[in-house]
């Protein structure tokens, strides 16, 4: 319902990862044409993604948080804080 903000590709191009201004992340099959996760957990605008090794996606955003996430459980596994600032 708001702006997308960031996206990335995983490595082999099956799925995509979309950030916006709603605060969700959202992981799309590319194939499959069709969702497959909905992560919460930001406060602010998701600012940056990036694909991690193990099933993992990273994000970033304004909140100043960057999130590790499990894909396969869905949820968020880390969580790195003490940046002053919105993370890019």
């Amino acid at each position: 319902t708001r702006p997308v903000t960031c996206l990335a590709f995983s490595s082999d191009g099956s799925l995509l990862a979309t950030g916006s201004q709603s605060t969700e992340v959202l992981v799309w099959d590319v194939l499959g044409q069709a969702g497959r996760a909905r992560l919460k957990g930001h406060k602010s605008a998701v600012t940056s993604l990036v694909f991690g090794n193990n099933n993992k996606l990273i994000s970033a955003s304004k909140d100043t948080l960057v999130l590790v996430w499990d894909l396969t459980l869905q949820q968020c596994v880390q969580t790195l804080v003490g940046h002053r600032h919105e993370v890019w």
